[in-house]
């Protein structure tokens, strides 16, 4: 069977958790999700460290959750960080 990994990524309020519960539903693993969530009795179904690596990203390219950009640029610590998140995700 081919694995892939998918991060599903957008901005609050605009139906990624709806999507990665759908996702969970037909079979996908969401791997070490935070459950709880304040204001969604499902939770938002997010890791926390891709949740910062995304936060981290915005703040380096100058922007916010609340004020967002495109990050296109990464420091040497974004990398390892997404690479130590796909190697997890690997395994």
């Amino acid at each position: 069977m081919d694995k892939r990994i998918v991060f599903v990524l957008g901005m609050h309020r605009s139906g990624t958790s709806c999507l990665t519960g759908s996702l969970a539903e037909l079979g996908f693993q969401l791997g070490p999700i935070k459950p709880e969530s304040y204001g969604n009795p499902k939770g938002n179904q997010e890791i926390r460290d891709l949740w910062r690596l995304n936060d981290s990203l915005l703040q380096h390219n100058g922007f916010s959750w609340s004020a967002p950009g495109i990050a296109t640029r990464w420091n040497p610590e974004h990398v390892k960080a997404r690479d130590a998140l796909l190697a997890n995700f690997a395994a």
